[in-house]
């Protein structure tokens, strides 16, 4: 009896050492998978660039990037939906959360409405007829880039990234959500304040190092693991300088 006991404990020893390698070797696999989805939306996005030779429209509010997009992704809405957060069994409200995919409720079709990525607002093609006029207004119109030629520095240009949101349209302005397991869907840059790769509880507290990290794709083609520390130094918009402070509410 003394022998099993022995036995039993150093196999609940050595479960309680490889849960963490295991739980950690999961997690790798999502956020590989989940740069994948990036990959794929990101060719979808330039297919139809160079297809059309115009941004993305901005449809409707209803469709967003989705039905532009749909068909250019093979009609696979679940490249859209990061495996770390592709429950849709468990959706509480629209908005997404670190570990919850968004709810776009007014999409015309099942295949447009669930995701956990946003597109960068500034990649759609501003509209002064279009739905997106309701939400940017024109003074802002500047800022977008409207044709691929616009992207002068496509390799520090972010084009889908991690979020609670379908789109975003971040500024210098901008804060981070104070808390990154849930974001904040009513700032541009909350939006995509999650930590998610790896999925963990965190805080961001003003002015100290921002923990966590979303993945994120640009319009050169690459994607990359993008910590919320460096989330200000890319070339969110035309004009934007970037900025290695993410606390940071100017150039």
């Amino acid at each position: 009896m003394i022998e099993l006991l022995v036995v039993i404990a150093i196999i609940a020893i050595l479960a309680a050492m490889l849960l963490p390698a295991l739980a950690t070797a999961k997690q790798r696999s999502q956020s590989l998978k989940c740069l994948s989805n990036l990959k794929q939306m990101n060719l979808a996005y330039f297919m139809y660039v160079q297809d059309t030779g115009q941004m993305v429209e901005y449809v409707s509010t209803e469709a967003l990037l989705m039905q532009t997009l749909i068909s250019y992704q093979s009609q696979v809405a679940a490249i859209r939906l990061c495996p770390i957060a592709a429950n849709t069994n468990k959706l509480a409200n629209a908005q997404g959360t670190a570990a919850l995919p968004w709810y776009w409720g007014s999409a015309p079709s099942a295949n447009l409405n669930t995701g956990s990525y946003a597109i960068n607002g500034w990649l759609y093609e501003w509209n002064a007829k279009g739905d997106i006029a309701t939400w940017v207004p024109s003074t802002e119109a500047h800022l977008f880039f409207q044709k691929e030629t616009g992207l002068t520095h496509p390799v520090d240009t972010p084009s889908f990234y991690d979020a609670i949101w379908p789109d975003a349209w971040p500024l210098i302005t901008d804060q981070l959500a104070s808390d990154l397991t849930v974001g904040d869907v009513n700032g541009p840059l909350g939006r995509c304040s999650l930590s998610r790769h790896p999925l963990k509880p965190a805080k961001a507290v003003p002015n100290q190092l921002v923990p966590g990290a979303i993945n994120m794709s640009f319009a050169d083609g690459h994607v990359a693991s993008w910590k919320l520390q460096n989330i200000k130094n890319v070339i969110w918009h035309v004009g934007f300088t970037p900025n290695a402070n993410p606390w940071a509410t100017s150039p």
